[in-house]
């Protein structure tokens, strides 16, 4: 059992030195709301939903006047994004 353990610490060890692998998802992807695919936008990630909205002209500016009462609905409703090969 021993020589066991042993071998397979010895197996595995080229995959402990390589270290975690990393996925730089940064870049630009498309925010849809289901069932609205036409009305895509585009988000930078790192980036978030209201941002994107608004660089994109689909809601008024949330910090100013009381304008956070009317884009209450994007933060009840569901999106998703997708990325876009650049």
């Amino acid at each position: 059992m021993i020589r066991f353990l042993m071998a397979l610490s010895l197996a595995l060890l080229p995959l402990a030195a390589a270290g975690p692998t990393t996925l730089d998802l940064a870049g630009t992807w498309s925010l849809h709301k289901p069932g609205d695919e036409a009305g895509a936008v585009p988000i930078s990630v790192p980036g978030d939903t209201h941002s994107a909205l608004l660089a994109a002209g689909k809601i008024p500016d949330p910090y100013y006047g009381i304008n956070e009462k009317e884009v209450q609905w994007v933060g009840e409703q569901d999106w998703y994004q997708l990325a876009i090969n650049n």
